[in-house]
């Protein structure tokens, strides 16, 4: 008999003798329980459970948790959850169910102070980084920014550098002539290929070496190119040399992966699941050597893009000859050793949203 058809039963019945069942299996007939939609028996069984575990953690999250779903006053629950933080310390699972709730409180701040502690002690908590993330840039996504751009823009010819399952080049219209790099396309889904795209599986460097702008595009101008490599700076930029040398000067050139929201997913060596690697040293490079560009910044979850314009300008020929150079003089570099990235002179940071990507690549855009 389940527990939605049987009569009405008390904690100790569910639950049998003080010691039958673990606090974990507990929980789960407890969860059950409320699967099943049996309300009053969920709330009684937790509160048995408080008296049964009184020091265990998971219980009192469980309680908290399902106050919240049963429609206790946020505010209420909050407290709880700080009193139970401040017996048990630095628990993860308590830290990441306080910043949940502070987020929905509207504590931004202090949501974001509690996943910065929580990452430190456990890189690898899952959903702490992404939801770290959509807290530094709040707003639309990289790819609603990039689907928006590909309807406001509609490139004649796009290219993509870094393709993974194809997501991103899915965006391209049936018009648009595209392109793809990714030396590895065991994830990609062919059906998201555009009709009149290819892809190469290739490293991007092996695909500049082998092929011509003009093999794959033909008269069609390099209107679009968003470049989400190797997650390493001197990639990214011999990329964007390469590039310069296939575009326009009103080709829009977007890097991915510029702004990381917190400082143990920029190492250049990935430590953690969540990892945006050392990209944000091209911002610098590009700052130091290319102020010929018009550099802005978009700040969208889950770690920023940035917009390059004016390429294919007086800059380009020095470029090229200086950034062997360039990429060594930064090896070294931290991010600890700047200031906000946003601050950086050369650099302007527009708002997400439309109007602010609007800005970014320039209205009305300009083909040539």
């Amino acid at each position: 008999m389940s527990l939605d058809t049987c009569p009405p039963l008390t904690p100790a019945a569910v639950l049998g003798p003080v010691g039958a069942l673990t606090a974990a299996e507990s929980l789960l007939v407890v969860q059950q329980a409320q699967r099943l939609g049996q309300t009053e028996l969920t709330r009684a069984l937790l509160c048995e459970l408080a008296c049964r575990f009184p020091e265990e953690p998971a219980v009192a999250l469980a309680q908290q948790s399902l106050g919240l779903a049963l429609g206790m006053a946020r505010q209420q629950a909050y407290q709880g959850l700080l009193e139970w933080l401040a017996r048990r310390g630095d628990d993860p699972v308590l830290l990441f169910q306080v910043a949940l709730v502070e987020r929905e409180l509207e504590q931004l701040e202090l949501a974001r102070q509690r996943l910065e502690r929580l990452l430190a002690i456990c890189p690898e908590f899952p959903g702490a980084a992404g939801m770290l993330a959509s807290l530094v840039f709040p707003g639309p996504g990289y790819r609603d920014v990039l689907a928006w751009l590909h309807g406001q823009l509609r490139p004649r010819g796009y290219l993509e550098i870094g393709v993974e399952s194809g997501q991103t080049l899915h965006l391209a219209s049936g018009a648009t002539r595209a392109i793809g790099v990714d030396p590895e396309l065991g994830p990609l889904r062919r059906d998201w290929v555009p009709t009149a795209g290819q892809v190469f599986a290739l490293t991007s460097d092996d695909f500049f070496a082998r092929h011509q702008r003009a093999e794959l595009f033909g008269e069609v101008p390099l209107d679009l190119v968003f470049i989400d490599g190797l997650h390493c700076y001197d990639a990214a930029l011999r990329d964007l040399g390469h590039v310069e040398s296939w575009a326009h000067a009103g080709t829009v050139v977007l890097l991915h992966d510029v702004l990381p929201p917190f400082s143990q997913a920029a190492q250049r060596q990935r430590e953690t699941r969540f990892w945006v690697g050392d990209t944000w040293k091209s911002l610098v490079a590009l700052t130091r050597a290319r102020t010929d560009l018009s550099i802005t910044l978009i700040p969208t979850a889950p770690s920023g893009l940035a917009s390059v314009r004016g390429l294919c300008g007086a800059g380009a020929f020095a470029f090229a000859a200086q950034l062997s150079q360039l990429i060594e003089e930064l090896a070294a570099l931290q991010l600890s050793d700047l200031p906000p990235l946003g601050e950086l002179a050369g650099l302007r940071v527009v708002p997400n949203n439309p109007a602010g990507w609007e800005l970014a690549v320039g209205t009305p855009f300009q083909r040539l």
